[in-house]
């Protein structure tokens, strides 16, 4: 998708005033897209000040006192031009005239950005906005013989909106439109966008939280599942994570495909990431000695960017404060009665999602991070751990908590430890965002 050129974020045009009378000057200054300020000088007993529409008809504003020199228009249209006529009654009793015009105008944001997150939705951005802008509504039309309508709002300095319901393989026509209580902007060009969704399933959080974080950031809704760990393995001529003895459970990654993989230890999840990345296009985030090289890459999070996205519902939980239950978490209590032949993991959908949309955060497996974890002899290879976080199927309670997390050896496969990656979204971060996402929300 090619990037149309930004247009300015506020058009304003004054024409020159006209005088009638010598000593006597008459300004307007637009302020927003709806309202102008009037301002005169000169000496006068009483002023009167109308307004001449663009159609020609004239509106008395008012008349005012000697002494005040200014007023403020309301209920402008952009793109037409009003004139302004003062007439001043002097001390003599005698009239005299000026004349001004105004014209005030707002823009509509390029359309920066589409990215696919998901099945059916995807995520839409601009860089700059004008000024006076207080939402930006996207527009789409599916066929050449159809009117534009409004599919979603958004808050101007925002920066982004989400769009869902896209069909796979459809073509959409795309634009933007800046608008106030008062006026809408024309529309920006439009840019042409066939949805194909992306490999992984992204949730889009922004930029804030109670956690203050400064990006914008890709999480994965679930945690990476056996089938797409399998076709890294194929491609990349890997053996198969060893079984992970759950008793009675035969060929796990075959039979249980939307489930979490398990058994991959923390150099194991580099070199995946580094696979969805080519697989994405994207450069790769580690280098082969698994140091980080680029941020833009996708990864395994950081202990600081995993708990931004844990704790975006303001409690202790990834759901907020209420503890765990069947319904929101995979840990010990829920495991106890499990069935002969049954995993001890879910998938994505054997679960409610958090407020975010993702899932699983707290409990079904260890997410592998990218950090050391704080440690008594930083200088001995065989002491030194990396952090797990979120809980898994067999642990209490207490270790699903948003702070808590736990150290493992990099190398070590458990039957209890995943992953789940992340990536910057190419999103600029024009307002940040402070208030949580309330408990229950959708």
């Amino acid at each position: 998708m090619s990037r149309s050129g930004l247009l300015p974020c506020l058009l304003l045009i004054v024409l020159p005033i006209t005088g009638f009378a010598q000593g006597y000057a008459l300004n307007a200054f637009p302020l927003d897209d709806h309202r102008a300020q009037i301002a005169w000088d000169g000496d006068a007993v009483l002023w009167t000040l109308d307004r001449i529409e663009p159609a020609g008809d004239t509106l008395r504003l008012g008349q005012f006192p000697g002494h005040v020199r200014s007023t403020i228009d309301e209920g402008l249209t952009i793109e037409l031009s009003y004139t302004y006529r003062l007439t001043a009654m002097t001390a003599g009793s005698s009239f005299v005239y000026t004349q001004t015009s105004v014209v005030t105008k707002l823009a509509s944001p390029a359309l920066a950005g589409i990215l696919p997150l998901g099945e059916t939705r995807a995520l839409v951005w601009w860089e700059q906005v004008d000024e006076n802008a207080e939402e930006i509504i996207l527009e789409t039309k599916e066929f050449e013989f159809e009117q534009y309508r409004d599919r979603i709002r958004s808050g101007a300095r925002l920066g982004w909106l989400q769009v869902s319901d896209l069909v796979t393989k459809r073509p959409y026509s795309m634009r933007l439109r800046a608008v106030t209580p008062y006026n809408r902007a024309e529309p920006s060009e439009v840019v042409l966008y066939e949805h194909v969704p992306p490999m992984l399933d992204w949730i889009f959080l922004p930029a804030g939280g109670p956690q203050g974080y400064e990006k914008h950031m890709l999480m994965t809704r679930g945690e990476i599942d056996n089938s797409t760990y399998e076709q890294f393995c194929i491609e990349r001529d890997l053996p198969l994570p060893d079984h992970p003895d759950f008793p009675g459970v035969q060929r796990y990654m075959r039979r249980f495909p939307f489930h979490p993989v398990v058994k991959v230890n923390w150099y194991d999840a580099i070199q995946f990431c580094n696979w969805v990345s080519e697989k994405m296009a994207l450069p790769p985030a580690y280098s082969d000695d698994a140091s980080l090289r680029n941020e833009n890459g996708i990864r395994i999070p950081t202990w600081d960017e995993w708990q931004h996205a844990a704790s975006l519902a303001g409690g202790r939980y990834p759901w907020g404060s209420s503890p765990p239950g069947r319904s929101n978490a995979n840990y010990l209590a829920r495991n106890r009665k499990l069935t002969a032949g049954e995993p001890p993991t879910l998938a994505p959908a054997d679960i409610e999602p958090g407020p975010s949309g993702i899932t699983h955060l707290a409990g079904n497996v260890w997410e592998w991070c990218f950090d050391w974890a704080p440690n008594e002899n930083p200088d001995d290879d065989k002491q030194r751990y990396r952090i797990v976080a979120g809980g898994s199927w067999m642990d209490p309670p207490a270790r699903l908590r948003n702070d808590r997390f736990a150290k493992l050896t990099p190398t070590i496969r458990s039957n209890t430890v995943g992953l789940r990656v992340i990536r910057n979204a190419p999103v600029p971060v024009l307002k940040v965002e402070t208030v949580s996402l309330a408990e229950g929300a959708p």
